[in-house]
């Protein structure tokens, strides 16, 4: 199964320093927050990530 984007993102993320991340994090959140329920409903959780 191919690699979903998000995998290759969280991949990326684990060799940032914490400042680093904490900044993409935060980022995050701000993007997320101003989407709608509808936009946000095809994201799915995976405990291998983990």
């Amino acid at each position: 199964m191919p690699m979903s984007l998000f995998e290759q993102h969280y991949q990326t993320l684990q060799h940032l320093d914490n400042g680093v991340k904490i900044q993409i994090i935060e980022q995050l959140q701000k993007d997320v927050y101003q989407k709608s329920v509808d936009e946000l409903l095809f994201l799915q959780s995976n405990s291998e990530l983990g």
